[in-house]
């Protein structure tokens, strides 16, 4: 098993839905938090 430093299944980066709403929040809020989305690998 890959264990990645990005919580994909959280955060599904490369759904064209996920992607409208990250910028859809980024330009109503000025940033954008995606809380738990950088995982420690070990």
């Amino acid at each position: 098993m890959i264990e990645t430093h990005l919580n994909t299944e959280l955060h599904p980066i490369v759904d064209d839905a996920y992607i409208v709403d990250c910028r859809e929040r980024l330009d109503r809020d000025g940033a954008l938090v995606l809380a738990g989305f950088a995982r420690r690998v070990k």
